[in-house]
């Protein structure tokens, strides 16, 4: 999986557009990516899932472990963009609602 980063500086924002599958491969270091913004001096962060072709559940995983870091930091988490595959497995697990999509 590769991750790029955008910064807008003046909004206090990340997006991170996670490219491949979002699976056991690439779990660890897309959460220690998601932690790393968290951290920083972002108040909104956002993912591209864009070009996402697959989900596993260790990916779900992920996700739910940011949406709960928004919650006790008190950032904006939202997901900006999101493949239809992504969309589809997000809904089949009913957790599409849960994640604020921005376009």
């Amino acid at each position: 999986m590769k991750i790029q980063e955008e910064i807008n500086a003046p909004f206090k924002t990340i997006t991170l557009s996670f490219q491949g599958n979002l699976d056991e491969n690439s779990a660890a270091s897309a959460e220690r990516k998601i932690l790393e913004a968290f951290g920083g001096e972002y108040d909104n962060i956002g993912l591209d899932l864009s070009s996402v072709g697959y989900i596993s559940s260790i990916g779900i995983r992920v996700l739910i472990i940011a949406y709960k870091k928004s919650i006790k930091s008190g950032k904006k988490f939202a997901i900006t963009k999101m493949s239809d595959r992504a969309r589809d497995t997000l809904s089949m697990v009913g957790l599409l609602p849960v994640f604020e999509q921005v376009s």
